[in-house]
This record gives C-alpha cells, sequence and structure tokens, in this order.
C-alpha cells in the first residue's frame, strides 16, 4: 500500500515522491514488455514448485496449471490456483522483483483480461455511480499513517478484490479482532464512471468459483483519493475509511505519473526501478 499525502504545492522531483508508489508505477509499466511463450511458463512452474516442496496438495494444482494454462481464462486461474493468488499478491506488496518479473507474463495477461472484461460491462452498465467494499485488518502504524493522509492519494500495490455485499467485507475486517496491533478496516469505496475510466471488473461467470462474494476487481496500483475516516458505530473494533476512485482529469496523479515516467524514459526494462 503506497500513500501520498494531500498537498497544494506540486511535487518537483523523485524525492518527494513515496518510493512504494514510484516502485509499483514503473512495475506495472514494465510488465507490459513481457508476452507469454512456453519457455515463461516452465521458469514459473519450477520456481513454484520450489516454493511448496513437500506440500503434495499445491504440487497437484501446480500440475495442473502446467497442463491446462491455456485452457483457461487468466482470471479462472487467479481465483482458482491456490498456490498463485497468496505468492502473486505477496511478491507485489512485498516487492519481491525477482518473482514478479517470473510471473510478468501472467500479471500482464490478468491486466489484459480485467480491461477486456471492463470495456464489456461498461457497454451493460445503467448505473454510473456505485459503491464497492474491501474488508481487512491492518497494522496500527500503517492506519495512523493513513488518517494523517486524508484528502491524499492511496493505492493497493496489488490487484485488489472488493466486493459489492457490505455485510461480507465487514466480515473481513472483523475477523481475528483480538489481535491489539491490528486495526479492522472496512473501505468503502466510490466509483464514478462518469470520470474515471480506470479498468476493473466484475468476476461473474469468469471466476472459477461462484462468486457469492459478488467480487469486483482493479488493476494493480489502482489509486484513490482518501476521504473521509470514521468509526462504525455498531462496532468498536472497525473503522471505515471511504475512498473515491480517482478521476481521469486529477491534475495530482497526472503529474506524479508523468514525473516518474520522464525521469526515468532513457532507462531500459528492468533499469528503470
Amino acid at each position: 500500500m503506497s500513500i501520498i499525502p494531500a498537498s497544494d504545492a506540486p511535487i518537483q522531483n523523485f524525492e518527494q515522491i513515496d518510493q512504494s508508489f514510484m516502485y509499483t508505477q514503473l512495475l506495472k509499466d514494465i510488465v507490459f514488455e513481457f508476452r507469454y511463450d512456453e519457455q515463461l511458463l516452465k521458469v514459473l512452474i519450477a520456481f513454484c514448485r520450489t516454493q511448496y516442496t513437500g506440500n503434495s496438495h499445491e504440487l497437484n494444482t501446480i500440475d495442473k496449471f502446467e497442463q491446462e494454462y491455456e485452457l483457461h481464462s487468466p482470471v479462472w486461474w487467479y481465483t482458482y490456483a491456490g498456490f498463485l493468488y497468496p505468492m502473486l499478491n505477496r511478491a507485489l506488496r512485498a516487492q519481491e522483483l525477482d518473482t514478479i518479473l517470473m510471473m510478468g507474463f501472467f500479471i500482464r495477461a490478468l491486466h489484459v483480461q480485467i480491461e477486456q472484461l471492463h470495456a464489456e460491462q461498461s457497454n451493460d452498465r445503467h448505473v454510473q455511480v456505485f459503491t464497492v467494499y474491501r474488508g481487512q485488518r491492518m497494522s496500527n502504524t500503517e492506519f495512523e499513517k493513513i488518517k494523517k493522509s486524508q484528502g491524499g492519494l492511496l493505492s493497493f500495490n496489488n490487484f485488489l478484490s472488493t466486493s459489492i455485499d457490505r455485510d461480507v467485507s465487514f466480515l473481513f475486517a472483523e475477523s481475528n479482532g483480538m489481535n491489539p496491533d491490528l486495526t479492522g478496516i472496512l473501505f468503502k469505496i466510490i466509483i464514478d464512471s462518469s470520470i474515471s475510466s480506470t479498468p476493473f471488473a466484475l468476476l461473474n461467470n469468469v471466476s472459477h468459483y461462484n462468486d457469492s462474494e459478488k467480487e469486483i476487481l482493479f488493476l494493480m496500483h489502482t489509486v484513490f483519493r482518501i476521504g473521509e475516516i470514521k468509526r462504525l458505530n455498531n462496532s468498536d473494533q472497525v473503522w471505515q475509511i471511504d475512498l473515491t476512485l480517482m478521476s481521469d482529469k486529477d491534475q495530482q496523479l497526472s503529474a506524479l505519473t508523468q514525473l516518474i515516467r520522464d525521469e526515468t524514459r532513457e532507462l531500459p526494462g528492468i533499469h528503470r526501478l
């Protein structure tokens, strides 16, 4: 998770940019250079087997992934393969470069499918403004950082899973509530499709599961504006953080993205990191 504090003054140089935000933006650009081929799949499979040595269940899933990769969509694999989801999102959150590069072709394929689904679903969407939710436990330190950055920008460095169902998300925020070092967070995310073209996709009919959570998946490094932060009246353990999906015309975000690209334009591939 990356946070850019609210500021009236424009950011002028690299030293002012949250390093995690910059790193994830560059990674997002770099993985678009990856294309699928069988050799890349073999390298990823070999790596996955070293991560799950002795775990017969996951090794069987990895075998299936190798044998049937082209038979299913990236979203299907993302929601099916037990080893894939945690490995990918852990690598993105912790910025494990070697793992991310090995999974680069899959990250790109997942990104492209979300974009395609977004385009298809936009034609059928009758409501421009709607709300989705995400519940999670967060370290107290990270939560304090968000509270001090109200009005600023927040990006999730991984692919962001959300739900139309508030009650389902609230359960995730409440889970394991006895740990004093963690705070339960319910993100309330407002999406206005009339001012933002950021891709996201409802996973109905494309997920491996029967989508009982009514899941909506956002691209990695999707950026939001931090709004109101409040303790929920019906829970002593959970806080609500309001987020708004960024407008295409937001000047702060546009300036940040352009500065990062300008400063790294002359460097090839991963040398930009």
